[in-house]
């Protein structure tokens, strides 16, 4: 049996979906992109339970770069370390994950990411490391 509070969570992540994206039916990618874009709040709200919004904390940009090594692909780990954020910091992080897919890394290897840091996306992950 759902809960009252999953299922409003759920129900406002469909919501969200059906208002701020436009995927057809099984593209995941689409899916994943406004998961973790524009609906990312509904998504772990529903996904991971009692996880504080993303930006709604009081933590700089860098608390999440130190805090998402120790989550591995855990969603809900992630999800905590950007309930850390402040709004500000929520939006600095959120430039540096939009331009890390234009250096084409797989998955989540670090030495490619660590590069894209220090080449391509220089100036988002400079402004992430230094928002304390």
């Amino acid at each position: 049996m759902t809960s009252t509070a999953a299922w409003t969570a759920g129900k406002a992540l469909f919501a969200c979906f059906t208002s701020k994206c436009t995927c057809a039916t099984g593209d995941a990618n689409c899916a994943t992109k406004c998961a973790t874009g524009p609906c990312s709040a509904e998504f772990y709200a529903c996904e991971c339970p009692g996880v504080p919004k993303p930006g709604s904390g009081d933590k700089g940009c860098k608390a999440f770069l130190d805090c998402q090594p120790k989550c591995g692909s855990d969603v809900c780990c992630l999800a905590g370390c950007a309930g850390k954020l402040n709004a500000s910091a929520m939006q600095t992080l959120e430039k540096l994950v939009a331009c890390l897919p234009k250096c084409g890394c797989k998955g989540n290897d670090s030495a490619c990411l660590e590069q894209c840091g220090k080449t391509t996306c220089q100036p988002e992950a400079m402004a992430c490391y230094f928002d304390a």
